[in-house]
């Protein structure tokens, strides 16, 4: 293996994406992912202009905005279908050369990174393989390489990869995280709509913890005097009562 090669763990966007970036430089990738085939259903619906940016970076920027569509912000609704926040956004494009916000179908996007990575020579893509054991990950990088060691879903058959060091693509539920010993903090998602939902006292439009995208962020306003949204861009509440969002899109 190249002694400066470098082990992508997860074939997601994110994944893909970082092994493009390295590769477009000269940097031989090994990409493992645990499942034989990516998964035919979305997780992620939506990307700002930096993620679009970044996706130009790789090569396919303007197939993805052929499929995608500028969204012209966010709106957010109780059980009741009450405005409780909007954020809006440009859909024309920003100084990063791109809308805002931007609907897309998460594996039409895959497939186009896919693509890419099948046809780049310094790429090699492993998949049904799943990681169970890490050697030299937490070392300088100026030490011996990294090896992970690894087992073929379909028949347990084992391999070891090596390279100068592993990233972790893999998601929220991180192998390589769980592996090396690196701990995350829960922070949740401590919302009143979610915790009245079954009362019988109409849902609150207040959050304990808003975060990032709470009142006193950029662009955020209130649902106070606000009429019930409708049209096709006004989702229905879920069955449970959750709250439920929409996506807001230019005539």
């Amino acid at each position: 293996m190249y002694p400066q090669n470098v082990i992508v763990v997860g074939a997601g966007p994110v994944g893909c994406t970082v092994a493009l970036l390295l590769a477009d430089r000269g940097i031989p990738v090994t990409v493992i992912e645990r499942y034989p085939q990516p998964h035919p259903l979305p997780r992620a619906v939506h990307l700002d202009d930096e993620v679009a940016r970044i996706l130009h970076r790789v090569g396919v920027s303007d197939a993805f905005l052929a499929g995608s569509r500028p969204a012209s912000g966010l709106r957010l609704l109780d059980a009741r279908h009450r405005v409780m926040a909007e954020f809006g956004r440009d859909t024309d494009a920003t100084d990063n050369g791109f809308p805002g916000a931007n609907m897309f179908h998460q594996p039409d996007l895959e497939a186009l990174l896919f693509d890419r990575v099948d046809r780049h020579p310094l790429v090699d893509v492993h998949r049904g393989v799943e990681v169970h054991a890490i050697d030299g990950a937490r070392v300088p990088l100026t030490a011996a390489p990294v090896r992970v060691h690894t087992r073929a879903v379909a028949d347990e058959a084992a391999r070891t990869f090596t390279g100068s060091l592993v990233l972790g693509c893999d998601g929220a539920n991180s192998t390589v995280r769980r592996l090396i010993g690196i701990s995350m903090r829960d922070l949740r998602f401590n919302c009143a709509t979610v915790r009245t939902r079954r009362t019988s006292s109409p849902p609150s439009a207040g959050c304990s913890n808003p975060g990032p995208a709470g009142p006193t962020s950029p662009g955020w306003r209130s649902p106070a005097a606000r009429s019930t949204p409708s049209g096709p861009d006004s989702l229905p509440a879920s069955r449970s009562g959750e709250p439920s969002c929409s996506a807001t899109r230019p005539t």
